[in-house]
């Protein structure tokens, strides 16, 4: 439902913010996109890792992220318990910091079935 949700509000935003700006037109429609979800697992990238971690509040969480917003790859509703899961699902791939992993291409096939699902263009890392 919330990956519906988000699908639905980043293409009405991409088409409402273009300027003639593909760029900006993004950053704009996932910045909205993403504003109010509830409890989410996120995986956001910076430098040559990504990070799952849980927030109740995406919005209020991404203020505390060194990385910027086009960081963020990709959201699934959720709680504590499926942040844990994904952290055991992927633990091999477990980076020198706990919530954080090498982008091996499980973790990016994972990342890009569930931007797929959202009608996101899949990403490249």
């Amino acid at each position: 439902m919330a990956q519906r949700r988000v699908s639905n509000r980043y293409n009405t935003n991409v088409r409402r913010s273009f300027d003639g700006d593909p760029a900006t037109a993004r950053k704009t429609a996932i910045r909205k996109a993403f504003a109010d979800l509830g409890p989410v697992v996120y995986f956001i990238k910076d430098a040559d890792l990504i990070k799952i971690g849980h927030s109740g509040n995406l919005k209020n969480r991404r203020r505390a992220f060194t990385s910027n917003l086009d960081a963020i790859l990709a959201v699934i509703p959720g709680d504590l318990a499926l942040e844990q899961q994904m952290h055991e699902r992927f633990a091999s791939a477990r980076a020198h910091r706990q919530e954080w992993y090498r982008p091996v291409p499980e973790l990016v096939a994972y990342i890009n079935g569930v931007r797929e699902r959202m009608n996101v263009p899949p990403v490249a890392i």
